[in-house]
């Protein structure tokens, strides 16, 4: 990892210690005020906060007020994620140790499964995140990935936009944004051209100076070009899509962060295949039109499969909903009950509770109906 500086770097310490308290490159990437008290620990022994930029293994690229450069991770230091503070010693001008890590504000993460009978383990792709553009290819939308990622975006509490890129492949008069808009209700789409840079505007607008995005998606969806868009510079290398199907190419192979012309910063991640659900927090926000219906079934703990006066069952059979997004919403609500069960047993007792009172409601109801 060679050091990129963004401001020369300086031999003086006490210049370096000066620039952290009036820097606004640490004030671009959302260093403020509230940072302080968490960091006030580290001011006697001389330490720096800088941002982390980059992973690799057991070292880490760092921003500092300062400069960009390498760093190495104190003792048995948890590794960080990209978007974390760090105190940060300095060895010499060419290198920097982290000493501690700051603790998040927020953090854009995924599950990662290992086997029938371990937990979940939680996957932090991103830290200290303000929103998160998810990003799909306008000409090859798929409605189900789009409620799953912005269910792991909202469960992480974290906002959500999504970001329709290779509009230019889309003929006929197909919308996009439209099905975007009916598959997530509620939530912003943004439509971009990534040959034109239309679009990149209105992106841009919401990542003012001290706040952080990160780009979520599969890969080959344009999430680089649109990087690219943004930092006004072929930072991030990109690949043109396939003859066959017309889709993009995998091209980013790890997590970056990167300071914006004029402020903010930008974290560009690979594509990821599989969005795993930590919990069940972010499903009702990506489904709001059945948490509505689900006010008009006859039970507070109806799962919407086959239980009588079932609010939401009843929209599906006069069609004002559609049953693939009902799908949606279960199986997102089985992984994520599935998750918990794992994690908790006093989840997977709920679990069979609430199982034991649907059977016996449906037994209940064939005895009525004889």
């Amino acid at each position: 990892m060679g050091a990129t500086p963004l401001i020369p770097a300086s031999d003086d310490r006490a210049a370096i210690y000066k620039a952290r308290d009036a820097s606004p490159v640490l004030s671009a990437l959302g260093w403020d005020a509230a940072w302080e008290p968490q960091f006030a620990p580290f001011h006697s022994r001389e330490l720096v906060p800088g941002r982390v930029a980059r992973v690799d293994g057991s070292s880490v690229l760092a921003i500092t007020a300062s400069t960009t450069l390498p760093a190495f991770l104190r003792g048995s230091l948890t590794v960080p994620a990209v978007g974390d503070w760090a105190a940060l010693s300095q060895i010499d001008n060419s290198l920097f140790m982290v000493e501690a890590l700051l603790p998040r504000r927020s953090a854009l993460s995924r599950a990662r499964s290992h086997g029938e009978r371990q937990p979940a383990e939680e996957q932090c792709l991103a830290a200290n995140v303000d929103v998160v553009f998810i990003v799909q290819a306008a000409n090859n939308l798929n409605a189900r990935r789009l409620e799953r990622e912005v269910a792991q975006v909202r469960e992480c509490a974290i906002d959500a936009v999504v970001v329709l890129t290779k509009v230019d492949l889309v003929s006929g008069d197909r919308s996009a944004s439209a099905e975007a808009e009916e598959a997530v209700p509620g939530h912003q789409v943004l439509v971009v051209n990534g040959i034109t840079g239309e679009g990149t505007d209105s992106v841009r607008a919401l990542v003012p100076p001290g706040r952080t995005a990160a780009l979520l998606g599969a890969s080959g969806v344009g999430k680089s070009t649109l990087a690219n868009r943004l930092m006004g510079a072929d930072v991030m290398a990109t690949s043109s899509v396939r003859e066959a199907d017309q889709r993009g190419r995998h091209t980013t192979t790890a997590r970056h962060l990167h300071l914006l012309p004029g402020g903010g910063s930008l974290i560009d991640t690979p594509g990821i295949r599989a969005v795993g659900l930590l919990s069940d927090a972010g499903i009702e926000e990506t489904f709001p039109d059945i948490a509505e219906l689900a006010q008009a079934c006859r039970f507070r703990d109806c799962s919407h499969t086959s239980e009588p006066d079932c609010g939401v069952l009843g929209a599906v059979e006069t069609e004002s909903l559609d049953d693939g997004r009902l799908e949606s919403y279960r199986k997102l609500g089985r992984e994520a009950r599935y998750v918990a069960r794992k994690d908790d047993p006093v989840a997977r007792d709920a679990e069979r509770r609430r199982w034991k009172h649907i059977h016996k409601a449906l037994r209940l109801r064939e005895r009525l109906e004889k």
